[in-house]
């Protein structure tokens, strides 16, 4: 209340005061302007009284005459000195110095700041000599100073009384009836149950009886209203807590889930890989076998003497044509090692290292050859001049196989003979666009929208969870940095379309 008051007084006060200074300030331009005007009408009253009396003195070179209408002259405050100069060697003035006066000499330079000059005539005649009347409007500046002092000096009493009447004022009408409103105020706020309170508006002025009994309503309200924003917040922190918790279980399960994918299509390409291997293998076994039987039979035949030169010609062409065979069986088994191992490496550990991208998409369609071949789809890998990518090989590959996978599932019958046609080329000289793109069925419009979503499939009931496009997008945004797009038209098959950079964000 005392910092209520306070204001409220020097509200008061400061208007008061500008009010105060507003009209001083009036009435001291009023003044000036009445000192000017006086001076003027002085000033041109002096004009005429030397005009009449100087012709007679000058002509007579009467020069005590002179000097004593100079010095009657100089009487008033503003004149500072008079100089009367002739033809004849008439050089009289006078001057004040301090509170005398004094003869002008020729070096005096009066401290005035408005001249007056004229010509003193004889009969309106003859010009006799020519007068000069230094004037200053010094006391003009010290009574306008003089004022304001006055001014100031007024205000300054007239604010210190106002002051004095206010702080009583305040204090004595409105300062208690405001101190027993915020003992009513603080009351209702501390109160934890509305009471019925004594009517003590006797004590308090009348007009203040309407505003306290608003402020224990609004008291009370603001009460009731705290409580259910305790109670409101208290429900919303279970709810945050709670959704936290299902947040990072949905979290966990998701990342299970993609683990369980990622697992999921390893074993998949590792039986794959093993298909595949059985050729080269079952070749080198079937292939040692004819040359250690051949080999044991030569053995027989040179131990027992009958050994012929065909025979043992027979016996090295064979050898050569089972040495080639083996090594090439070697040779194609080892790569199909060296691929799963170098494949399964980028699988689990999400390395990042150069590669050329058109030689890495060949070997993730040679390693899907065995799928291909049992779902009776042909695969055409196109691409350009090969490019150069500092990326992770083995999100690249999730992403195709995924892309592979789903149109091998989704796009064609079972049974159905189908193409699939993956595609790479230069974007721009910074990314690369890979299209998947297949003569299937094509993706029904209403689930264009929804392919991408985790747990989305139409063949739930399957054994197919709903999760390889959602994590081939996933991966395609995350760490490659690029973006996985689809287009399709029911009966016209369906394209994919992956956007990467060819140097992947770290």
């Amino acid at each position: 209340m005392r910092t209520f008051t306070g204001k409220l007084a020097i509200w008061l006060l400061g208007g008061a005061t500008l009010l105060l200074t507003g009209l001083g300030v009036v009435c001291n331009d009023y003044s000036r302007r009445q000192d000017q005007s006086e001076y003027m009408a002085l000033r041109k009253s002096l004009t005429h009284r030397l005009e009449l009396t100087l012709p007679h003195g000058v002509w007579q070179l009467d020069e005590p005459y002179l000097r004593q209408l100079l010095d009657a002259e100089l009487a008033w405050s503003a004149v500072e000195a008079i100089r009367i100069q002739g033809d004849a060697g008439l050089n009289l003035g006078r001057i004040r110095d301090g509170r005398a006066v004094r003869d002008m000499t020729p070096a005096d330079q009066p401290p005035a700041d408005d001249r007056l000059s004229f010509a003193i005539t004889y009969l309106k005649q003859e010009q006799l000599a020519q007068a000069t009347v230094y004037l200053s409007r010094e006391s003009l500046r010290l009574k306008e100073q003089q004022r304001r002092l006055d001014l100031l000096l007024q205000v300054l009493l007239l604010d210190g009384g106002l002051w004095l009447l206010l702080r009583y004022a305040l204090q004595r009408h409105l300062r208690q009836s405001l101190d027993q409103l915020q003992q009513q105020l603080e009351k209702a706020l501390v109160q934890s149950a509305p009471e019925p309170a004594a009517d003590n508006t006797g004590a308090i002025s009348q007009e203040f009886a309407p505003l306290l009994d608003s402020a224990r309503r609004l008291g009370e309200q603001r009460r009731l209203d705290l409580v259910t924003l305790q109670r409101a917040d208290a429900r919303a922190q279970e709810e945050k807590q709670r959704a936290q918790q299902a947040f990072q279980q949905l979290e966990l399960a998701q990342q299970t889930l993609e683990e369980s994918e990622n697992l999921a299509t390893l074993g998949r390409l590792g039986a794959d890989v093993a298909h595949e291997i059985n050729t080269p293998i079952g070749v080198t076994l079937s292939t040692a076998s004819s040359l250690a039987n051949t080999t044991h039979y030569l053995t027989e035949s040179l131990n027992a003497g009958t050994i012929k030169k065909s025979e043992f010609l027979d016996y090295l062409a064979h050898t050569e044509e089972s040495c080639q065979l083996l090594l090439s069986s070697a040779e194609r088994a080892a790569d199909l090692v060296h691929s799963f191992r170098q494949i399964a490496q980028d699988q689990t550990g999400e390395t990042r290292r150069q590669f050329p991208l058109t030689a890495y998409l060949e070997e993730i369609v040679r390693n899907l050859k065995p799928q291909r071949e049992s779902a009776n789809l042909d695969i055409e890998l196109h691409g350009e001049l090969d490019v150069l990518m500092d990326s992770y090989p083995g999100a690249l590959f999730q992403v195709v196989s995924q892309l592979l996978e789903n149109a091998t599932l989704h796009a064609f019958q079972a049974g159905q003979r189908g193409r699939i046609r993956l595609e790479s080329a230069l974007r721009d000289e910074r990314h690369v666009r890979i299209s998947i793109s297949d003569s299937g069925c094509g993706i029904a419009p209403e689930n264009l929208d929804r392919v991408f979503e985790p747990f989305f499939t139409t063949r739930g009931g399957q054994e197919h969870r709903g999760l390889g496009l959602y994590l081939a997008n996933s991966k395609a945004r995350q760490p490659l940095g690029g973006t996985l797009t689809v287009t399709s038209q029911p009966g016209q098959g369906s394209v994919f379309t992956l956007d990467i950079p060819c140097q992947a964000p770290f």
